[in-house]
């Protein structure tokens, strides 16, 4: 009877809206986040073939769908823009490349490098001695976008790589090339070799010049002295708009030595005055490595604690310390780990970096993956102590996760003491909705520049081996797997995934839900959080593949002394 009375039911009535000239309304619409534009879309016809006419608007979904943001400093046309972001999502999807080309690496390489921003940084060095004890003296850059746009024929490019030497020994380097055309390098000098001590100093460095920042009032921060040792020490080093944050391990050599000396060091300034905001000591292992959630919060992996702690840098009212102590606003606990596991180190990673503002140097990129929706990846490495086992496991979730949880946890007062416990949420609280486990033991793992947007790049340990793409964006895979079921290609493999056969270049496999057998945790982690595998049919012969906007490197290693030979660069959709 309901479905009766509903079919004779009057139409709606017409919206007042639709009375107002077509330009006038596409500007109104134009004004709506997307999911009130999709709304839009489904509620009336007319608004629905006004939209799907409508370039400008066209272009929002499509950017909502893929995960991107426009990039204003471009000078593609809107209808250039809107045909090259549908085109690299299709190659993305079927895993389709629009060229391959090799850049071989003229230098003699270091064990520090970048890839961020259409970008690759490798450091090099003088030295001849084996890759493990070479120091860094310099560093090489080069623009894959530029060098694949420049040599659009070619399938070996030559560069140019642009080489950056202050005369200093680096320790590694953090780069906000898209917001500031900046390069920090952080460098050291002995000050009392037989302790090992080193003055350290963090420069900083126009990119595309070499020479110091303009926008820096102070070319070089001097960081406090403190023990280093090339090897035995950690550097992480992030910078999102005014803020430079640079975290210093050095654990493993305060441990040889007996020294009693904090281990871990964490500094925060503001890089442009050059004033010293935030610091943090610790005397444990505690932490290798931060990430930006947004330019005022970051994620510190807590190795001892076995936790990730979000803290603000945001300067608590009434605070009269000056610089004041990081406060942690929140942890998340990771799986209980057995009783016979070490965890070592936690690194992390999220790309594009988030960003304080978009008025920054993108080149001629049309797009690029939205910040705020990006996952970030956390790798783990962790010990059987009954066998001596080394394990590697990756933790991936959005950014965005984490700072929903944030914003549910109970906020600390300005008055409260460093020294109180944070509120900390347990693992299954938060976690098996939010996050995904993979098991790294297998894989080919080496750099951690695995990510960029909502997408993760891995290949197996054992070459010749296919390329694997995880997506992790949900309004990706629902389309997608709506469009293969449309089509009659979606096959049902087991109650938590499905198939797609398309006959491609690819095989695509959509997870609903799945779960980790590691024997680094107590039980199965089970992960909510849906995402797809694509899987190239093709098999490709490299030490380990990376990823970055529209691109992904296969990295090769020469036979003699595992150098960094050559990347191949395999364009996905247009290059643009």
């Amino acid at each position: 009877m309901n479905v009766i009375i509903a079919a004779l039911a009057p139409d709606p009535p017409p919206s007042p809206l639709l009375d107002l000239p077509t330009e006038l309304i596409v500007r109104i619409l134009a004004r709506l986040p997307c999911p009130a534009l999709l709304a839009c879309r489904l509620a009336n016809r007319s608004f629905c073939t006004l939209i799907d006419a409508d370039t400008s608007l066209q272009y929002t979904v499509e950017l909502y769908a893929a995960g991107a943001v426009d990039n204003p400093a471009s000078r593609h046309v809107l209808a250039d823009r809107l045909r090259i972001l549908k085109e690299r999502e299709r190659a993305w999807h079927r895993l389709e490349f629009s060229r391959i080309a090799q850049i071989q690496v003229p230098h003699n390489p270091s064990s520090i490098y970048d890839l961020t921003g259409g970008m690759f940084l490798l450091g090099e060095s003088y030295s001849r001695l084996l890759p493990a004890w070479r120091s860094t003296d310099a560093t090489r850059s080069i623009n894959l976008r530029a060098a694949l746009k420049a040599n659009s024929t070619a399938d070996a490019l030559d560069g140019p790589w642009a080489h950056i030497d202050i005369h200093s020994k680096i320790m590694d380097v953090g780069i906000a090339a898209q917001e500031h055309d900046l390069i920090a390098i952080v460098t050291y000098s002995y000050t009392l070799a037989n302790e090992l001590l080193a003055d350290l100093r963090i420069h900083l460095i126009k990119l595309s010049s070499g020479g110091h920042h303009p926008a820096a009032s102070q070319p070089v921060l001097q960081v406090p002295r403190m023990p280093f040792f090339p090897g035995h020490c950690s550097v992480s080093i992030e910078i999102v708009g005014d803020t430079l944050g640079v975290l210093f391990n050095s654990s493993r050599l305060l441990n040889a030595r007996g020294d009693a000396t904090p281990a871990v060091s964490f500094y925060v300034y503001n890089w442009k005055t050059g004033k010293l905001k935030f610091t943090r000591t610790a005397n444990g292992p505690h932490y290798n490595a931060f990430c930006f959630l947004s330019p005022d919060v970051i994620v510190l992996p807590n190795i001892t604690a076995r936790s990730l702690e979000l803290c603000s840098l945001s300067v608590p009212e009434g605070s009269s310390e000056d610089p004041a102590p990081l406060q942690t606003l929140c942890s998340l606990a990771l799986p209980q780990i057995t009783s016979s596991t070490l965890l070592h180190r936690i690194w992390c990673r999220a790309e594009p970096n988030a960003l304080a503002t978009c008025n920054g140097t993108f080149a001629d990129a049309p797009f690029f993956s939205d910040p705020a929706r990006a996952v970030i990846i956390f790798n783990v490495v962790a010990q059987d102590l009954l066998n001596g086992t080394l394990h590697y496991l990756s933790l991936v979730v959005h950014r965005s996760s984490l700072l929903a949880r944030l914003e549910l946890a109970p906020q600390l007062s300005p008055a409260s003491s460093p020294a109180m416990q944070p509120p900390r949420v347990e693992w299954a609280e938060w976690g098996p909705p939010a996050c995904v486990w993979l098991d790294g033991d297998g894989l080919a793992i080496r750099w951690i520049t695995v990510t960029c947007g909502q997408r993760l790049v891995v290949m197996s340990r054992e070459s010749p081996a296919p390329i694997l793409i995880y997506d992790f964006n949900p309004r990706a895979v629902a389309r997608r797997t709506h469009a293969a079921r449309a089509r009659g290609r979606l096959v049902r493999e087991s109650a938590h995934s499905d198939l797609e056969c398309d006959g491609g270049g690819a095989k695509t496999v959509f997870l609903r839900r799945a779960a980790l057998l590691s024997t680094v945790f107590e039980e199965p982690v089970r992960s909510e959080m849906g995402y797809s595998v694509t899987e190239t049919r093709e098999e490709y012969d490299y030490e380990s593949v990376m990823m970055d906007e529209g691109v992904l490197i296969g990295v090769r290693l020469d036979t003699e002394a595992d150098n960094i030979e050559s990347l191949v660069l395999h364009a996905v959709g247009p290059v643009a």
